[in-house]
Parts: C-alpha cells; sequence; structure tokens
C-alpha cells in the first residue's frame, strides 16, 4: 500500500498538482484502487462473479449510509472476524521452507530471515511460472 501511494504521489507531481494537494490526491487514488480492487477481484472470489456483479450494477440492498458515511459496528465485528478466519497455521514461503506460522516468522517487529523471505510466486498466479 505504500509503494502505490509513494507511486500515485509521483504521479500527482508529475501532473503539476499543487504541493498541498499532492498528499490528499495519492490519498484519494490509493483508496480508490483499493476499493476497486475489492469489488472487482475479492468479492469476486467470496460470493461468485454474479452476485458481484450484482451489488456493481445495483448497488447496497440493505445498507445506504446518507451524506456521511460509517461503517456499521456490526459490519466491522463480522469483517475483522471473517478477516481473521482466512488465515492459515502455517504458509510455504518459498520452495525451500517448510510450513511457517504467520506470527513470529513472517511478521513480527524483526526482518524476515533470508530462509524466509517470500516468494509471491507461492501464493500468486504470474506468467512462466506454475500455478500458485
Amino acid at each position: 500500500m505504500l509503494k502505490a501511494h509513494n507511486a500515485f504521489v509521483d504521479e500527482a507531481c508529475a501532473c503539476g498538482i499543487a504541493d498541498e494537494h499532492i498528499f490528499d490526491e495519492a490519498s484519494r487514488q490509493t483508496r480508490w484502487h483499493y476499493q476497486w480492487i475489492i469489488l472487482h477481484e475479492f468479492l469476486p472470489s467470496l460470493i461468485g462473479e454474479q452476485a458481484a456483479a450484482n451489488v456493481r450494477s445495483e448497488g447496497p440492498r440493505y445498507f445506504h449510509p446518507g451524506e456521511h458515511g460509517f461503517i456499521p459496528l456490526e459490519f466491522a465485528n463480522a469483517a475483522y472476524r471473517y478477516g481473521h478466519a482466512q488465515i492459515r497455521h502455517g504458509y510455504k514461503s518459498n520452495a525451500h521452507s517448510g510450513l511457517l506460522p504467520l506470527f513470529p516468522d513472517l511478521l513480527s517487529f524483526r526482518p524476515v530471515p533470508r530462509e524466509h523471505v517470500v516468494d509471491w510466486r507461492m501464493f500468486f498466479d504470474t506468467v512462466g511460472a506454475p500455478s500458485a
């Protein structure tokens, strides 16, 4: 997210946006791109392409925030619990690693050891590599 935000900062600078508006523009672009990814990539993988297309074309059925958007407590709690339920007990971070727990081996307040460096091809399909 930081690299994406910084790329939008560079783009805003190159487009001649005034210094006092660069951060706001980069933040807006980062949010919009993140929201696009959620609607067009993540949501279809959860609820299916047809239901996601329905949400995109018809909008929300039950939640209408009005002028001042907010996240209802029930949704925030459900999203928090769902997100944490998606974490596996172990991850194979590269071709040479065994199954590693996310904490503390891959996420903590220290650098990831060299033998645990993540090979992203293990997690995402890429051109010219076997399917993740």
